[in-house]
């Protein structure tokens, strides 16, 4: 496969060069160049606002719709593999769950990075960091872009923006009406079908999607062991799938509604990771249901003011299966409304001002495990940004939090950005940001496997960033240096009272985690770009899994006969070692390259199709298995993965 990998390179390396006007360009006519940069001139997430990306307060990078098709995706999943400074990963019961951000890996909950949907929040409210459900099922033809910004974005959304925020934005219909299908298969029995459509009608704009993802699954084989003696034992089973979802965007004048469910089986390794316990050939699996609506409101008042009204759903049921029966089912509701309202207050001189209520409730708890609750939120929060001079900008904000029965919290935020040209800039910012204690945490009562702790206190993290920014037409360049320091981290501890072998919660948790990031894209002639950087990341005292390093590269060229070749490598370095008895193949850095073959047909422009392979080099992925430390590793990752599709648009 590496002789297989190394020709197609070469390939994509010496096809020839088109002329400028042979550039591959969307229906409209727009060049590769304009689909790849025009989202990164203004963005939305780091204030709330429209704000040229030179001037955001925070280390923001935009993913285009036309990047996501160039390097292929099955899943959104596929798509966070190429993201900066972020290691996919996912735990024994929870299967590609997690997006950790800087090395910030203390567990397997994904509560340490905010999901939002068009600007709003997509999370569940029993442990707050059950994502799998967006990044294996959430429609990448749908999007039009992600705004991922890097460190605490708590100022303005609150619990969960410690280490980052990744806002989806969904595309916007610009015909009267068309609709795409696409049906595909690849490894291991995988079955693939999409559906898209688009309308537009004066003031009325819709997009819709179902998705459809099942597979056998991948043949997981590992020796599992417990603390006690002589508990080794070897097992495998297959990791498989049968997920769907289907999303809803509407937008009239000045109102909008998004709405997204999914529902997700998985086979995992089960609650604990012992083959003894969780049984063999396919007896543990987990079934997540979500649904997730919101109803916008936006109007633009006299004087610049913009007024924002927005009632956000969130609903979660989570379903936990060993040896084929039914484990544990945890569910919730979340009813968020806010309010906010921005603009000048003089000249140079802006503000932004917003309330949060929420809601939160719980249902359908199996044997006791998490005790009833129905809990009320109120947050505030207020941003100021000032342009004492054309080339700087200064901005401050914070954001005062207070859940029912937990510590109130509040986090600041201040910054600038200077820009010395059109093109360069750089930009210093000092952070906060709090991760507020979940359900599982604080309420669970199972004694002699868990007790929850109701006096935990929210974890806060402490961020400082420095970039420069080199933002050009066809050539986007950064360096930044960050220093973040972890205060109150929830971790598990031995109960202090039930004994038993229970365990609890609390805030004993420190850890400071410095790096630097690299970033570049640049298109280099007609129809060819290349993109990539690299991160280094480090925990002063050794306590995630996380490695040092991780680079990553990708080439893409069109061609003029309606092809797009290109290949992404991602390298993570070698983890750090964990406490586990050593049963299983240790941990080594990997390469995770993917390719990507789209080809529109000339003559029929309506028909593509598709082939991605997925670690094409084939390589083992093992990774330390960080949440109970009972044995050295896991297999993280498949094989070598290959998936066809074919397209038809309307």
């Amino acid at each position: 496969m590496r002789k297989v990998f190394s020709m197609l390179l070469a390939l994509t390396i010496s096809l020839p060069v088109v002329s400028a006007n042979a550039i591959a360009a969307d229906v409209s006519g727009t060049s590769l160049e304009d689909l790849l940069f025009m989202d990164m001139g203004s963005i939305v997430t780091a204030s709330k606002k429209e704000e040229k990306i030179q001037e955001a307060p925070a280390v923001v990078t935009v993913i285009t719709a036309q990047e996501i098709k160039d390097f292929g995706a099955v899943t959104f999943y596929d798509v966070l593999q190429r993201m900066p400074s972020i290691q996919p990963i996912g735990s024994h019961l929870y299967p590609r769950n997690a997006a950790v951000v800087r090395g910030d890996l203390v567990g397997h909950y994904d509560n340490h990075i905010l999901i939002l949907i068009n600007g709003r929040p997509f999370r569940e409210d029993v442990a707050g960091g059950l994502n799998a459900s967006f990044y294996n099922m959430f429609p990448v033809e749908v999007i039009s872009r992600i705004e991922y910004v890097r460190g605490p974005g708590s100022v303005l959304y609150g619990t969960n923006a410690f280490d980052g925020v990744i806002n989806v934005i969904t595309k916007k219909p610009a015909e009267d009406m068309d609709a795409k299908v696409s049906i595909g298969a690849g490894s291991f029995g995988a079955n693939i079908g999409k559906g898209t459509i688009n309308i537009k009608n004066n003031d009325l704009s819709l997009l819709a999607n179902i998705n459809y993802f099942k597979d056998d699954g991948w043949d997981f084989k590992a020796i599992s062991a417990s603390p006690a003696p002589g508990s080794e034992y070897s097992g495998e089973t297959k990791l498989g799938n049968n997920n769907t979802s289907g999303s809803l965007f509407l937008k009239y004048k000045d109102f909008s509604f998004d709405f997204y469910i999914a529902k997700l089986e998985q086979k995992d390794f089960g609650l604990v990771p012992l083959w003894a316990v969780t049984g063999e050939n396919g007896a543990a699996w987990l079934t997540t249901y979500r649904r997730y609506a919101d109803i916008g409101y936006s109007k633009k008042l006299s004087g610049d003011y913009n007024f924002q009204a927005n009632l956000t759903y969130n609903y979660y049921m989570f379903e936990s299966y060993g040896n084929n029966s039914l484990a544990s089912s945890e569910g919730a509701h979340d009813i968020l409304g806010e309010v906010s309202i921005g603009g000048p207050v003089m000249e140079n001189v802006n503000f932004m001002a917003g309330m949060v209520l929420k809601n939160q409730k719980n249902e359908d708890i199996s044997a006791a495990k998490i005790v009833d609750f129905d809990n009320n939120y109120f947050s505030g929060y207020a941003q100021l940004d000032y342009k004492p001079v054309d080339k700087l900008k200064l901005v401050g904000g914070a954001q005062y939090n207070k859940p029912e029965d937990i510590d109130a919290v509040t986090v600041p935020r201040i910054g600038g950005t200077y820009q010395f040209t059109d093109k360069l800039t750089t930009k210093a910012s000092y952070a906060e940001a709090f991760r507020s204690p979940w359900a599982i945490e604080t309420l669970t009562y199972f004694p002699g496997v868990l007790v929850g702790n109701p006096s935990l206190k929210p974890e806060k993290v402490k961020t400082l960033d420095f970039q420069v920014l080199y933002n050009a037409k066809k050539h986007q360049s950064s360096l930044t240096l960050f220093n973040s320091n972890y205060e109150d981290l929830i971790t598990r501890i031995s109960h202090p009272t039930i004994s038993g072998g229970t365990s609890s919660y609390d805030n004993s948790s420190t850890m400071e985690i410095q790096g630097l990031e690299i970033e570049s894209r640049v298109s280099l002639m007609s129809g060819l770009y290349v993109q990539g950087g690299g991160t280094y990341q480090a925990e002063k005292d050794g306590k995630v899994a996380s490695p040092y390093f991780m680079v990553k590269a990708g080439l893409s060229y069109h061609a003029e006969f309606g092809l797009i070749a290109s290949v992404f490598d991602t390298y993570f370095g070698e983890p750090k070692k964990n406490a586990g008895k050593v049963v299983n193949p240790e941990a080594n850095a990997v390469n995770i390259v993917s390719v990507n073959l789209d080809y529109t047909v000339p003559t029929m422009k309506a028909l593509s199709f598709n082939v991605f392979v997925q670690n094409a080099l084939d390589q083992d992925y093992y990774y330390p298995e960080f949440s109970k430390n009972w044995v050295n590793t896991l297999p993280l990752e498949p094989g070598r993965a290959v998936y066809g599709t074919a397209s038809y648009k309307f």
